[in-house]
C-alpha cells in the first residue's frame, strides 16, 4: 500500500503541479506567439495587397498624367500656332482692303491696268486722262492709310492720257 501522506509524495505532487503549470504557461505563451505571428502574417499580407493596389493606382495616374502632359504640350503647340497665325494676319493686308482703298481713290478719269502684290510691296499701274488727275491721286494716296511709303515709278505722257506706275509699301495691321 502507498502512503499518500509522506513528504516524498507531496514533493512529487508539487513537482508535477509545477511542471503542469510550466507546461500550461508554455502552451499559453506558444499560443500567444502563434496568434501574434498569424496576425502579423495576415497584416503583412494585407499591406502587400494594399501596396499592390496603390502601385496599380499610381501606374494608372502616371498614364493619365502622361496624357495630361501630352495634351498640355499639344495645347501649347496649338496656342503657339494660333499666335503665329494671328501675328501673320495682323501683319498682312487683305486684297479686299486694297481693292476697297483703290476704289475710293479712283476718279472717272482713272483706270487701273495692273495690280501686283509681293509680300507687302504693292505695284499698281494705270492710266489717267490728265496729269492733274495723277496729282489728285498722289494727294489721295498721301492722305490714305493704305501705304506707308510710295512713289511714282514711271510717268509716260501720251496722246490725251498719262500712263503711271506706283510702287509702295503697305501698312501693317487691320
Amino acid at each position: 500500500m502507498i502512503n499518500f501522506l509522506t513528504d516524498e509524495f507531496f514533493i512529487i505532487e508539487r513537482r508535477n503541479n509545477i511542471m503542469f503549470i510550466i507546461a500550461l504557461f508554455a502552451l499559453v505563451i506558444i499560443t500567444f506567439i502563434s496568434i501574434k505571428t498569424i496576425d502579423l502574417y495576415l497584416e503583412v499580407k494585407y499591406l502587400a495587397n494594399r501596396e499592390e493596389i496603390v502601385n496599380q493606382r499610381i501606374a494608372e495616374l502616371d498614364q493619365k498624367l502622361a496624357k495630361v502632359n501630352d495634351l498640355k504640350a499639344k495645347t501649347a503647340k496649338i496656342e503657339k500656332r494660333l499666335l503665329e497665325r494671328e501675328e501673320m494676319t495682323k501683319n498682312t493686308i487683305s486684297i479686299k482692303r486694297i481693292f476697297e482703298e483703290l476704289s475710293l481713290l479712283s476718279t472717272p478719269q482713272l483706270y487701273f491696268e495692273k495690280l501686283r502684290l509681293e509680300g507687302d510691296i504693292l505695284d499698281v499701274g494705270g492710266i489717267v486722262g490728265d496729269i492733274d488727275y495723277l496729282s489728285l491721286l498722289n494727294r489721295k494716296l498721301y492722305s490714305s492709310d493704305l501705304l506707308d511709303e510710295f512713289y511714282l515709278d514711271e510717268i509716260n505722257k501720251g496722246d490725251n492720257r498719262v500712263r503711271f506706275r506706283i510702287k509702295g509699301k503697305l501698312q501693317k495691321g487691320d
